[in-house]
């Protein structure tokens, strides 16, 4: 996150002591409380305590060393006398010794954090190692404008792959169609009982027509073996009533198209068991009366 920071304080004035003990001061505590402005980070400032300025060496230093950033370019170069960091006239820190003369640096200074919000979520909340002095760099400039570029391009590639995935469901979902129908239209046990257990309103016109057209056909079929049961039954009947020969084999012929008919309009078990007790009946030499009904 790219920031604005400047030397708020120093960090033993905001030091929290108990009643009656010794407060410390900026020659016994260094440290500093820097504020930082995010332009991303939606709760306003952010305070980092005990930030210390970084030192490099430097041969043109009396004391061989000098601050590293050119924000504290006019601080002290040594940390002996902390309180030197401060104009004690115009109360400025020494990273805004410009506002009152040239030649120095004004406050505030470029800054930044690397993924603060997940540093300020956390229990011990910034610490002074996490704040950077600078520009942010032109690497994570460049990540963060690739990031906005491409998440256009991540969502039109969703789009398209939701679109292409939508094309291929569909298609299979018209193949299965097409073949339901085909299968309809030609008599298919399977995909008959598909489609008759499809809601209504899920089945196509074809299929419509196949199920309606398939059911008239059974209708006309049970019709035509009804017919025919009632013709056999009145022609063994009236040979039976007429005292032919083979009268015994004609009962006989007749308890069979019975057992056909129960094994039409029962289960393959009701069959079996009808056949078992017809078949015992018969042993005994015990045939059912031929005017029972069909």
């Amino acid at each position: 996150s790219r920031c604005e920071c400047w030397v708020q304080d120093f960090a033993a004035n905001t030091e929290y002591v108990d009643l009656g003990a010794v407060r410390p001061t900026c020659g016994t505590m260094p440290g500093f409380v820097v504020s930082a402005r995010c332009p991303d980070y939606q709760g306003g400032l952010v305070f980092v305590r005990g930030y210390m300025p970084v030192f490099a060496a430097s041969y043109r230093s009396e004391t061989g060393f000098k601050p590293l950033h050119a924000a504290f370019a006019c601080c002290p170069p040594t940390l002996s006398d902390f309180c030197a960091f401060q104009d004690p006239e115009s109360e400025l820190f020494c990273d805004n010794f410009g506002a009152s003369g040239p030649g120095c640096p004004t406050a505030p200074w470029s800054c930044y954090f690397v993924d603060l919000q997940e540093k300020i979520r956390r229990s011990e909340g910034v610490l002074p190692e996490d704040l950077v002095v600078g520009a942010l760099p032109q690497v994570y400039v460049l990540l963060s404008v690739g990031i906005v570029l491409l998440l256009p391009a991540a969502w039109c590639v969703k789009g398209v792959l939701l679109a292409l995935c939508c094309a291929h469901r569909n298609r299979r979902k018209q193949e299965m169609i097409a073949k339901l129908e085909a299968g309809c239209e030609q008599g298919d046990a399977a995909s008959l009982r598909t489609v008759g257990s499809m809601k209504k309103r899920l089945r196509t016109e074809r299929m419509q027509a196949a199920l309606a057209e398939h059911s008239v056909r059974k209708m006309q079929r049970v019709g035509r073996g009804y017919v025919a049961r009632r013709e056999f039954r009145n022609m063994v009947l009236a040979l039976i009533k007429e005292g032919h020969p083979k009268a015994r084999l004609l009962q006989r012929l007749f308890l069979v198209s019975k057992a056909q008919q129960a094994q039409e309009e029962d289960s393959q078990d009701e069959v079996e068991r009808k056949l078992r007790r017809l078949a015992r009946r018969m042993e005994r030499g015990r045939d059912p009366p031929v005017t029972a009904p069909l």
